[in-house]
């Protein structure tokens, strides 16, 4: 979901990494986490904190159309529950596909 955010409110984050270059990569993050359901990814065209992933427990508080939140790309940690148990390190592309 590009130009949204997701799990705001306090008490919900569970980490946040610096310099995560794509939106894979930040999915890739959460994947590691297991209080993490959800992410926030700032592209480059983020208004501020360019390159962050935040990591987030639940997608309550959704916010759409905020100028604030151009740039920002939110997702779940996995598609659904199956594939998240058989992902073996693969990440889901931009497209729907499995990057190698």
């Amino acid at each position: 979901m590009e130009n949204v955010s997701v799990g705001r409110g306090s008490g919900n984050g569970c980490g946040s990494v610096d310099n995560v270059q794509t939106v894979e990569d930040c999915r890739a993050e959460c994947m590691k986490v297991p209080e993490c359901n959800f992410f926030i990814w700032n592209s480059p065209s983020a208004r501020k904190q360019h390159l962050k992933c935040f990591l987030k427990r639940n997608d309550n508080n959704k916010r759409q159309g905020d100028r604030r939140d151009i740039g920002r790309i939110s997702g779940p940690k996995t598609c659904d529950v199956e594939e998240g148990q058989n992902l073996d390190g693969d990440i889901e592309s931009e497209d729907g596909g499995i990057a190698d």
